[in-house]
């Protein structure tokens, strides 16, 4: 069997396992592959997991024709939307009064959005600050009742899992002292700009009623059914115009040359070795890139940023089409900056991305504005004030928007 599909009939057996988050990993690999069957699976987990702008993104392209229940669960989605932007526009404006305030929010906001969970579901993002904001207070206790009546997919969550760890080690000083540094950030929640464009095609006909269901099942498929993808790899032909170029720059580098050569077929034959072992090369990058944002972010949030940088910096290299990759960019500039160090670069590569984890990074306006103050520093007040209209324009909602307008009038 193909081996695309091999790993989508493992993502939906994962789905019926309820280990979402492993599902979720192997079928954004899929779709970034150009595998498009795992579209309509992503987006159930999207939607069963709080995050309904992303599900309908997943769904746009999903024909009725190959999933007839595409039609019904896009319409009962979209009923959910105003909710959800009540939800988002509260939780988004909590946390910017907290860092205008310099105060970490307090947990009853967040208590209060929570019991909302119970119609729909919500975001990883909305407990995960709700249960900082208990630590931030030296509310122990409630946090671990909170903690053991969260759905699964959180408490499955592999950031909520880490807070989970810590808030056994670390006492009610520590987490104050990490917040006081500015260690924990709170992500804003993003979508709720999109959610007119939605609104609008409910208007377009019959809304179904109900809320999504987590036990929606998406079954296996074989190959007969899905025509298989031929991956085409030319990474040899460009190491050897590459060398070619080389060769005729100057003959002093036939040296080197050869030893790229030796890497290139040891390489060739690594890759062959491991393919024909049945392991799976993309798999472990991406595995590899996910251990070292963690361990990354851990670092940036113990105010580690120097050691932050190199490890977030390592998995971008292993891996930059992963969900989390413009997590992982954004850490690595602010680690970046924070250690002193100009981020010019990195931060056009991360505006540059078509990725759709970077074109719907909650962080996108953040590095934009960033982008931004260092124009302004270098004088080029023209690139500046392009990048500082966009953002008033497009995130009228956040406090960037606001940062961006009081710049402009400087």
């Amino acid at each position: 069997m193909d081996e695309k599909l091999t790993n989508y009939n493992q993502a939906i057996s994962l789905i019926h396992e309820g280990r979402l988050g492993d599902a979720e990993s192997l079928l954004n690999r899929l779709t970034t592959a150009g595998f498009t069957i795992a579209l309509w699976p992503l987006g159930l987990i999207k939607a069963a997991t709080g995050r309904p702008f992303e599900a309908l993104s997943h769904w746009e392209t999903v024909s009725p024709s190959s999933v007839p229940q595409v039609t019904v669960k896009r319409e009962t989605l979209i009923q959910t939307l105003p909710e959800y932007k009540k939800i988002f526009e509260l939780y988004n404006a909590a946390i910017e009064k907290a860092r205008i305030d310099g105060a970490a929010p307090r947990h009853e906001v967040f208590s209060e959005l929570l019991s909302k969970g119970d119609k729909i579901p919500l975001p990883a993002e909305l407990y995960k600050a709700c249960f900082l904001s208990l630590l931030l207070e030296g509310k122990n206790g409630k946090f671990k009742s909170e903690y053991e009546k969260a759905p699964d997919y959180i408490r499955e969550n592999p950031d909520i899992k880490t807070i989970s760890l810590r808030a056994e080690q670390a006492g009610h000083e520590e987490w104050k002292k990490r917040s006081e540094s500015k260690a924990i950030r709170y992500k804003r929640l993003a979508g709720a700009s999109f959610a007119a464009v939605f609104l609008a095609l409910a208007l377009t006909g019959g809304i179904a009623s109900g809320i999504f269901s987590k036990q929606e099942k998406s079954e296996p498929v074989s190959s007969a059914e899905v025509a298989k993808t031929k991956i085409q790899d030319d990474r040899v032909k460009a190491l050897e115009e590459e060398l070619e170029q080389l060769m005729s720059v100057n003959s002093n580098l036939e040296e080197d040359l050869k030893q790229k050569e030796t890497a290139l077929k040891e390489t060739e034959a690594t890759q062959a070795l491991l393919e024909a072992a049945g392991i799976n090369i993309g798999q472990l990058s991406s595995e590899a890139a996910e251990r070292m944002y963690r361990e990354g972010l851990a670092l940036y949030q113990d105010g580690e940023f120097i050691e932050a940088s190199e490890l977030l910096k390592k998995s971008l290299s292993f891996s930059s089409t992963n969900y989390f990759s413009d997590d992982a960019h954004f850490y690595l500039i602010t680690s970046g900056l924070k250690s002193g160090n100009g981020m010019e670069d990195e931060l056009t590569s991360f505006l540059a991305e078509s990725k759709e984890a970077y074109r719907q990074s909650p962080y996108l306006d953040d590095v934009m504005l960033l982008m931004a103050e260092s124009y302004l520093n270098s004088g080029d007040k023209a690139a500046a004030e392009s990048l500082l209209k966009k953002i008033q324009s497009d995130f009228s909602l956040e406090w960037t928007a606001n940062k961006a307008k009081e710049l402009r009038n400087r």
